[in-house]
């Protein structure tokens, strides 16, 4: 899964919102299909430069709302919430 977008620290909006936005953009929008993985906590901590535990708070609220779900690595939902409806 390539990740074409940035996060900005400085910015009012929290970044595991931002985060979590970006994805979710990317699911929406059939960038991220579903069954794909997710690059790992780690590999997005290091590539944003943030903490590992803010990741997590991203991925947590993703498969919260039924956007990824969690087997031995994370992946794109088969049906996201928008197709349920």
């Amino acid at each position: 899964m390539k990740l074409n977008f940035i996060i900005y620290k400085d910015s009012p909006h929290k970044i595991y919102l931002q985060l979590y936005d970006s994805i979710k953009n990317m699911i929406e929008t059939g960038e991220a299909l579903p069954n794909e993985k997710l690059p790992s906590i780690r590999q997005i901590a290091i590539k944003f430069d943030i903490n590992t535990l803010t990741v997590l708070k991203a991925y947590d609220l993703l498969e919260k709302n039924n956007y990824t779900w969690a087997g031995q690595l994370l992946c794109i939902a088969p049906a996201t919430p928008l197709d349920a409806s």
